[in-house]
């Protein structure tokens, strides 16, 4: 407790720990700062400690803060339901907090570019070598959450996570080849799940098919506005020379596709678009569709090895190992477009062989 100036009811600043008792202690009048409450990895590990912390945060520190009060989170989102998630959720979301006011602070470890955001002069911080270092030591156990989290300031969701990066299949950048010589694939596409922006995600995927194998050597991910993310989609088109690109349509995001289209055709790439197919998933919903082509996801699917990863390929890569049937999912775009791209690949071309004349005369 410290009082500046005259002693008063409460004192001017008090610091006590949010599980102890609040009740005739403080009164929250000018700034209210809820700093580090999770006590790390195994807390937000465990749903119910988590459900009961958040409890006691809206119950018996919330409480305590006057109208007029600023609030600072400070701290490690260490899971889609923490009590930071939980308070940005509701301040995103909820009707009866569109009146408030906030901003967000998250500085990752490394940037778009995959180099430190903490690196120092006179040797202080961290470089990106280590960075690289630490990142790859939780990459070779599979922990990608602890990475994630309190590195890159993204929170993950442990609980029931459908795929695990030691279930997937990773190859080293190089497609198949034969004699030296790169095999032609069976078909190039694009499966995209667009969104207008504005916190949603559009998710995609360049896929060169194989017969049963879908190589991923490039995605898309991101939250931008469609002046960022559709002409994103045409470079990533041109650039892999893809044939064809399902990009899901409804009533809202139809005018999307239209779009990519015609900066498709402004670019001089004529490109097969196709997504108006009515009720793809079957008519369940979202989460369901995805746990029911997990199966297929995990054989299927061969995605670049982890030290390949770029920013938005392992962003891309983490909201896919964050996703859960029975929890909650803050975004789960990319796993859907993963579902919706096994749907597509069961859509075989016909391939067209030149015979002569006398190999037809045999049969």
């Amino acid at each position: 407790l410290i009082n500046i100036g005259r002693k008063h009811r409460y004192a001017t600043v008090t610091c006590r720990s949010v599980d102890g008792t609040l009740n005739g202690a403080c009164d929250c009048e000018n700034l209210l700062i809820a700093d580090d409450l999770h006590s790390g990895l195994d807390e937000a590990r465990s749903k119910d400690q988590l459900v009961k912390k958040w409890g006691t945060v809206r119950s018996n520190l919330l409480s305590r803060k006057k109208g007029g009060a600023k609030i600072l989170w400070i701290g490690t989102r260490w899971s889609v339901i923490d009590c930071i998630s939980n308070r940005l959720e509701m301040l995103e979301t909820d009707r009866d907090c569109a009146f408030i006011r906030y901003k967000v602070f998250n500085v990752p470890a490394m940037n778009e570019k995959d180099e430190s955001n903490f690196d120092y002069m006179f040797h202080k911080g961290f470089t990106t070598a280590d960075f690289k270092a630490i990142r790859a030591s939780y990459e070779v156990k599979g922990d990608f959450a602890l990475w994630s989290a309190p590195y890159m300031g993204v929170p993950v969701e442990y609980d029931g996570a459908v795929f695990a990066p030691d279930e997937m299949r990773y190859y080293n950048g190089e497609l198949p080849s034969k004699d030296g010589l790169e095999i032609e694939p069976d078909r190039k596409y694009m499966v995209i799940d667009p969104a207008w922006g504005g916190g949603d995600y559009v998710a995609g995927v360049v896929v060169f098919q194989y017969d049963f194998d879908l190589y991923v050597p490039d995605v898309v991910y991101s939250n931008g506005d469609k002046g960022v993310t559709q002409p994103e989609i045409v470079e990533k088109a041109k650039k892999w020379s893809v044939d064809a690109m399902f990009i899901e349509s409804t009533r809202v995001t139809m005018s999307y596709a239209d779009e990519v289209d015609k900066r498709l055709r402004e670019a001089g790439y004529r490109v097969n678009i196709n997504g108006n197919v009515k009720n793809w998933n079957g008519g369940v919903g979202k989460a369901q569709r995805i746990y029911d082509k997990a199966p297929e996801i995990r054989e299927r699917f061969v995605f670049l090895d982890k030290a390949k990863w770029g920013k938005t390929y392992g962003q891309f890569m983490q909201n896919v190992f964050s996703f859960v049937v029975e929890g909650k999912n803050k975004h789960d775009d990319a796993p859907d477009v993963l579902a919706m791209t096994i749907v597509n690949a069961l859509r075989t071309r016909a391939k067209l062989t030149v015979m002569s004349a006398s190999v037809l005369d045999a049969y």
